[in-house]
């Protein structure tokens, strides 16, 4: 779970840096979606943070592999439409890689409890 938090923190901290950046109004709508989603992943990390493996809900799975395959899909269609400095273009790139290993150690993870 340690590593599944820190992934998350790492998205969120290229957020941060993403949103600071000059946004154009399209690209802040895709990164709007962004925050949703982490926001989404956040609350069911945190609802069940304290429970142990055998009681995490049944659709855990895909209760978090959702917002991450949202985050995922606004990244690419970001990096194929928005007009993005070379900078943002990396951040961008950066979180697409870390939503896509999320997604690879939710499955992980929570298969195997």
């Amino acid at each position: 779970m340690d590593e599944i938090l820190a992934t998350v923190q790492q998205i969120e901290t290229h957020y941060q840096t993403l949103v600071a950046s000059d946004l154009d109004d399209e690209t802040a709508e895709d990164v709007d979606e962004i925050r949703i989603g982490l926001e989404s992943i956040r609350s069911q990390l945190d609802a069940i943070q304290d429970l142990p493996v055998e009681q995490y809900p049944k659709s855990i799975v895909h209760d978090l592999r959702s917002p991450v395959g949202a985050i995922s899909g606004f990244t690419e269609i970001m990096l194929d439409t928005d007009p993005l400095t070379d900078e943002q273009e990396a951040i961008v790139e950066q979180i697409h890689h870390l939503a896509v290993t999320l997604r690879d150690m939710i499955t992980t993870y929570f298969r195997r409890g």
